[in-house]
């Protein structure tokens, strides 16, 4: 089974600016595809990721995405899920990526996580740092619009 990737936004009920909840879930949700890109990119997969949306819960904003069926096969959607997990954990430590050199830290070890995660190695990962980046900084505005 794919994985799916779930983002949940918790709001005030009578928040000001309603409209940055959903810019900040579009947001994300770009964040999360230009991520996956990266990662196909990293093994030379030159497909166009893409995510569908499976689902949408209400009380909170939450939304559960996959992979389009066909796309990226189940293994390498898995490796990419739990290389992209390791990160975010890691993110969670750090205040901000202002450097090149933290970028840097960042691409070695989801380069390492990626090549742990994949059953048998295809290609020796190579993050494109620079993507990456982009990616970090599209979750990082969508962090302030919450």
């Amino acid at each position: 089974m794919n994985p799916e990737l779930s983002i949940k936004i918790d709001y005030l009920k009578d928040r000001h600016n309603p409209e940055e909840v959903f810019e900040a879930m579009a947001l994300y949700i770009n964040a999360y595809r230009d991520f996956g890109q990266v990662l196909s990119n990293s093994i030379g997969i030159k497909a166009d990721f893409n995510f569908q949306l499976n689902e949408i819960k209400s009380g909170s904003i939450l939304s559960k995405l996959s992979v389009i069926p066909g796309k990226i096969d189940e293994i390498l959607a898995n490796a990419f899920y739990n290389s992209g997990d390791e990160l975010f954990r890691e993110l969670t430590d750090i205040e901000t990526t202002d450097t090149e050199e933290q970028v840097e830290t960042l691409a070695v070890n989801l380069e390492t996580a990626l090549a742990k995660n994949l059953p048998q190695q295809i290609a020796d990962p190579n993050i494109d740092r620079q993507n990456l980046s982009f990616a970090l900084e599209k979750f990082s505005t969508a962090n302030q619009k919450i």
